[in-house]
């Protein structure tokens, strides 16, 4: 099977726990809607980056929701040890999630109970925009605290001028900042002395999709107008048993054709063009001396 199959199958999982905790309101137009695949194939496309530097290493993983990007790290690491706030998501984890080599632990991400020089590599994928900007600096350098000399933390955040316009406030209301390439530099540049930042791009009809996804751009307003009406279309219609959820077949038939186009190499890490990328990938060495401590 390949690995793109194997994506979707995990995104089916992730979009059921979505709908059975009441995070979405309908399962069928959520789990055949193209967008939010991609959302999830590039989360975990993060984690697939991440191999490269976790091979037979100890890894912290920070905010692991329901494990899918753990999976993928205990397929080389040592050990990873994976934790999240949402006790709920943790327990899933526990039950759905089959690698021995890790640990599913409720803990909260600015209260690490662990000791100094414990980690080789630290994963903090789409977290550090969830964290208020005056505890970031602390946040960062607790987990150079954490990390052993030469240690790698790997952090992935959303890219502001992607998704927003200038000044607008973030749209999704568990984010307190989201950065450009030049924010984001001087926020690690307080705790990291070495880090290197990458641009993870996609084929543009990939990131026309993810632009219509934020609703950024005037040019997408014809492909707004057409998926408006494919909304009020594929809208759940009242029957004589009530309302149901339906998906027409010509939804199911889009979604078809796009993932038989689609291909996880149409994701890629670029140097060039930082600025226009989706996501920004960071990779920060710990450069400190052994802590006494």
């Amino acid at each position: 099977m390949e690995k793109k199959e194997n994506y979707f199958k995990d995104y089916e999982i992730l979009a059921e726990y979505l709908y059975e905790k009441g995070k979405i309101k309908n399962l069928l137009n959520y789990k055949f809607d193209f967008k939010f695949f991609l959302l999830h194939a590039r989360h975990l496309i993060s984690y697939e980056y991440a191999l490269k530097y976790t091979k037979n290493k100890n890894v912290l993983s920070i905010g692991c929701f329901i494990g899918y990007g753990e999976e993928i790290l205990a397929s080389n690491a040592k050990k990873v040890v994976a934790i999240d706030e949402d006790l709920e998501a943790i327990n899933f984890a526990k039950k759905t999630r089959s690698k021995k080599n890790i640990e599913f632990k409720k803990i909260d991400a600015l209260e690490l109970p662990f000791k100094e020089n414990t980690f080789d590599v630290i994963t903090a994928f789409q977290l550090i925009e969830h964290i208020q900007p005056n505890s970031l600096p602390d946040f960062l350098e607790k987990m150079k605290s954490l990390l052993k000399p030469g240690g790698l933390l790997i952090i992935t955040t959303p890219n502001r001028k992607f998704r927003l316009l200038p000044f607008q406030k973030p749209f999704n209301p568990e984010h307190f900042q989201e950065f450009t390439k030049r924010d984001l530099e001087q926020v690690l540049r307080k705790n990291f002395q070495e880090f290197n930042i990458y641009g993870l791009r996609a084929k543009k009809w990939i990131q026309l999709i993810e632009k219509y996804r934020v609703k950024r751009g005037i040019l997408l307003l014809p492909i707004k107008m057409i998926l408006k009406i494919i909304i009020i279309i594929t809208k759940p219609r009242k029957g004589k048993k009530g309302i149901k959820e339906n998906v027409p077949k010509f939804k199911k038939k889009i979604l078809k054709i796009l993932m038989k186009r689609f291909k996880l190499s149409h994701f890629y890490l670029n140097k060039k063009r930082i600025d226009s990328s989706m996501t920004f990938f960071a990779i920060c060495k710990n450069t400190s001396p052994p802590s006494n401590k």
